[in-house]
């Protein structure tokens, strides 16, 4: 009789600490999705005066294949900058982090252009705005 006593009195121990350690595993402590995020870290409008000069966008960018290293498998980062403005030129070699450009002297109006960066279905653009030149008189 003592034994089922002592079995009773055991038995709630026994399902607290059961209880205990599935209340320990909460769904929230699956490791999470990693959704792929493109950042822009710098202005998303630069401006220029007419003489030009060289620019520089930064931004950050993670996913799981990626997760913030400056090389995969030899490749720079698979971030890709471009423009349609014959103005600009987006140097080849870049980095991670970081797009540079250059932007040629103006000799006419204000123009304006974008740069747009891209990966996977990813994607943010930065106008770039320069300033109104002296005109040449030929």
């Amino acid at each position: 009789m003592k034994k089922l006593i002592y079995l009773l009195l055991a038995l709630p121990l026994l399902i607290v600490a059961c209880n205990k350690e599935t209340e320990d595993i909460k769904p929230d402590d699956s490791p999470e999705e990693s959704t792929p995020k493109l950042t822009l870290t710098s202005e998303d409008c630069m401006n220029f005066e007419a003489e030009g000069g060289n620019g520089t966008i930064t931004y950050t960018y993670t996913s799981t294949t990626f997760e913030n290293n400056s090389e995969i498998n030899g490749t720079l980062t698979p971030v890709t900058a471009k423009t349609e403005a014959e103005w600009i030129t987006i140097d080849e070699m870049q980095v991670y982090g970081e797009i540079t450009f250059t932007v040629a002297a103006n000799e006419g109006d204000e123009r304006e252009a974008k740069i747009v960066a891209s990966v996977e279905e990813l994607s943010f653009e930065v106008r770039i705005i320069q300033a109104k030149g002296e005109v040449n008189p030929e």
